[in-house]
Protein backbone atom coordinates (compact mmCIF):
# COMPACT_ATOMS: atom_id res chain seq x y z
CA UNK A 1 0.00 0.00 0.00
CA UNK A 2 0.97 3.47 -0.81
CA UNK A 3 0.73 6.47 1.90
CA UNK A 4 3.56 8.67 0.64
CA UNK A 5 3.07 11.64 -1.40
CA UNK A 6 1.94 10.81 -5.22
CA UNK A 7 -0.68 8.16 -4.31
CA UNK A 8 -3.70 8.06 -2.70
CA UNK A 9 -3.83 6.25 1.01
CA UNK A 10 -4.98 2.63 0.87
CA UNK A 11 -4.71 2.37 -3.02
CA UNK A 12 -2.00 -0.12 -4.00
CA UNK A 13 1.12 1.24 -6.27
CA UNK A 14 1.23 -0.09 -9.40
CA UNK A 15 3.57 -2.79 -10.45
CA UNK A 16 3.68 -3.78 -6.20
CA UNK A 17 3.48 -7.19 -5.51
CA UNK A 18 1.09 -9.12 -3.94
CA UNK A 19 2.08 -10.11 -0.25
CA UNK A 20 5.25 -7.78 -0.38
CA UNK A 21 5.18 -4.68 1.40
CA UNK A 22 7.55 -1.72 1.37
CA UNK A 23 10.31 -3.42 3.82
CA UNK A 24 10.02 -7.09 2.11
CA UNK A 25 7.71 -9.82 1.80
CA UNK A 26 5.12 -10.01 4.14
CA UNK A 27 4.51 -12.50 7.62
CA UNK A 28 1.88 -13.63 5.68
CA UNK A 29 3.49 -15.06 2.68
CA UNK A 30 6.21 -16.30 5.04
CA UNK A 31 2.88 -18.33 6.75
CA UNK A 32 1.67 -19.77 3.64
CA UNK A 33 4.59 -20.99 2.31
CA UNK A 34 5.83 -22.82 5.40
CA UNK A 35 2.74 -24.54 5.96
CA UNK A 36 2.36 -25.34 2.09
CA UNK A 37 5.64 -27.11 2.65
CA UNK A 38 4.74 -29.02 6.11
CA UNK A 39 1.29 -29.92 4.81
CA UNK A 40 3.21 -31.26 1.62
CA UNK A 41 5.59 -33.59 3.68
CA UNK A 42 2.72 -34.82 6.27
CA UNK A 43 0.95 -35.64 3.45
CA UNK A 44 3.90 -37.82 1.77
CA UNK A 45 5.28 -39.01 5.60
CA UNK A 46 1.27 -40.95 5.76
CA UNK A 47 1.76 -42.49 2.28
CA UNK A 48 5.17 -43.73 2.29
CA UNK A 49 5.19 -46.88 3.96
CA UNK A 50 2.48 -47.97 1.80
CA UNK A 51 4.19 -46.92 -0.98
CA UNK A 52 7.22 -49.45 -0.31
CA UNK A 53 4.65 -51.93 0.82
CA UNK A 54 2.83 -52.06 -2.29
CA UNK A 55 5.97 -51.38 -4.76
CA UNK A 56 7.36 -54.52 -3.17
CA UNK A 57 4.10 -56.64 -3.84
CA UNK A 58 4.23 -55.22 -7.36
CA UNK A 59 8.02 -55.75 -8.15
CA UNK A 60 7.67 -58.59 -6.26
CA UNK A 61 10.95 -57.67 -4.19
CA UNK A 62 12.77 -58.62 -0.78
CA UNK A 63 13.03 -54.89 0.31
CA UNK A 64 12.41 -51.36 -0.09
CA UNK A 65 13.39 -48.14 1.30
CA UNK A 66 12.28 -44.13 0.57
CA UNK A 67 14.33 -41.17 0.85
CA UNK A 68 12.42 -37.74 0.64
CA UNK A 69 14.52 -34.76 -1.08
CA UNK A 70 15.24 -32.03 1.29
CA UNK A 71 17.35 -29.29 0.58
CA UNK A 72 20.13 -30.44 2.32
CA UNK A 73 19.92 -33.72 0.86
CA UNK A 74 18.08 -37.64 0.25
CA UNK A 75 16.28 -37.87 3.94
CA UNK A 76 15.85 -42.08 4.90
CA UNK A 77 12.19 -42.16 5.56
CA UNK A 78 11.14 -45.97 5.80
CA UNK A 79 12.82 -48.95 4.63
CA UNK A 80 11.37 -52.64 4.57
CA UNK A 81 13.30 -56.39 4.08
CA UNK A 82 11.39 -59.48 4.59
CA UNK A 83 14.37 -60.92 4.88
CA UNK A 84 15.84 -59.08 7.49
CA UNK A 85 12.57 -58.60 9.14
CA UNK A 86 11.48 -62.20 9.57
CA UNK A 87 15.39 -62.95 10.84
CA UNK A 88 15.57 -60.06 13.43
CA UNK A 89 11.78 -59.17 14.03
CA UNK A 90 10.51 -55.69 13.29
CA UNK A 91 11.89 -53.89 16.08
CA UNK A 92 15.14 -54.99 15.95
CA UNK A 93 15.22 -54.32 12.12
CA UNK A 94 13.95 -50.85 12.60
CA UNK A 95 16.17 -50.44 15.64
CA UNK A 96 19.29 -51.31 13.76
CA UNK A 97 18.73 -48.72 10.88
CA UNK A 98 20.12 -45.28 11.33
CA UNK A 99 18.46 -41.82 10.21
CA UNK A 100 20.63 -40.53 7.47
CA UNK A 101 20.93 -38.06 4.79
CA UNK A 102 22.74 -38.81 1.32
CA UNK A 103 24.04 -36.25 -0.53
CA UNK A 104 22.49 -35.46 -3.79
CA UNK A 105 24.79 -35.98 -5.98
CA UNK A 106 25.88 -38.70 -8.80
CA UNK A 107 27.91 -40.43 -6.57
CA UNK A 108 25.10 -42.56 -5.74
CA UNK A 109 22.43 -44.54 -7.40
CA UNK A 110 19.71 -42.40 -5.40
CA UNK A 111 21.60 -39.32 -6.30
CA UNK A 112 21.55 -40.09 -9.56
CA UNK A 113 18.12 -40.85 -9.84
CA UNK A 114 17.18 -37.80 -7.63
CA UNK A 115 19.07 -35.88 -10.35
CA UNK A 116 18.39 -37.41 -13.53
CA UNK A 117 14.22 -37.81 -12.66
CA UNK A 118 14.60 -41.15 -14.40
CA UNK A 119 14.13 -44.50 -12.94
CA UNK A 120 17.83 -46.33 -13.06
CA UNK A 121 17.73 -50.67 -13.46
CA UNK A 122 21.06 -52.10 -12.04
CA UNK A 123 20.85 -56.11 -12.20
CA UNK A 124 24.17 -56.55 -10.01
CA UNK A 125 24.86 -54.18 -7.83
CA UNK A 126 28.11 -55.61 -7.38
CA UNK A 127 29.51 -54.92 -10.94
CA UNK A 128 28.22 -51.61 -11.60
CA UNK A 129 29.56 -50.83 -15.32
CA UNK A 130 32.55 -47.96 -15.61
CA UNK A 131 30.37 -46.08 -18.00
CA UNK A 132 28.43 -45.04 -14.65
CA UNK A 133 29.05 -42.29 -12.53
CA UNK A 134 27.85 -44.12 -9.04
CA UNK A 135 28.89 -46.54 -7.02
CA UNK A 136 27.50 -49.50 -4.69
CA UNK A 137 28.22 -48.83 -0.82
CA UNK A 138 27.61 -52.47 1.11
CA UNK A 139 27.74 -50.80 3.88
CA UNK A 140 24.29 -51.80 4.84
CA UNK A 141 25.16 -55.29 3.78
CA UNK A 142 27.91 -55.65 5.97
CA UNK A 143 26.13 -53.97 8.86
CA UNK A 144 22.91 -56.57 8.62
CA UNK A 145 24.25 -59.97 7.18
CA UNK A 146 22.58 -59.32 3.79
CA UNK A 147 23.37 -58.99 0.26
CA UNK A 148 21.52 -57.03 -1.47
CA UNK A 149 21.51 -58.08 -5.68
CA UNK A 150 19.81 -55.58 -7.91
CA UNK A 151 18.01 -52.52 -7.53
CA UNK A 152 15.31 -50.94 -9.77
CA UNK A 153 15.85 -46.79 -8.37
CA UNK A 154 12.79 -45.00 -8.76
CA UNK A 155 12.47 -40.94 -8.75
CA UNK A 156 9.27 -40.24 -6.71
CA UNK A 157 7.97 -37.40 -8.97
CA UNK A 158 4.91 -34.89 -8.99
CA UNK A 159 3.25 -33.74 -12.28
CA UNK A 160 5.59 -30.97 -12.81
CA UNK A 161 8.32 -32.91 -12.74
CA UNK A 162 9.85 -32.21 -9.32
CA UNK A 163 11.36 -35.13 -7.60
CA UNK A 164 10.13 -35.71 -4.21
CA UNK A 165 12.26 -38.62 -3.17
CA UNK A 166 13.14 -41.98 -4.64
CA UNK A 167 11.89 -45.63 -4.28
Amino acid sequence: EDGGAGGARGKKKAGAKKGVTKDGPSINRYYWGAYQRFFKQLCISLKVGTIVTEARILLQCDGGTIYLNQPDGLHYSVSQNTTLQERMGDEAFYDAITPHVIPVTQDSLVGYVTLRGHAENVANVYDIGDDKPYRWSDRFDRQMDYRTESLLTLPLCVSSGEVLGVL
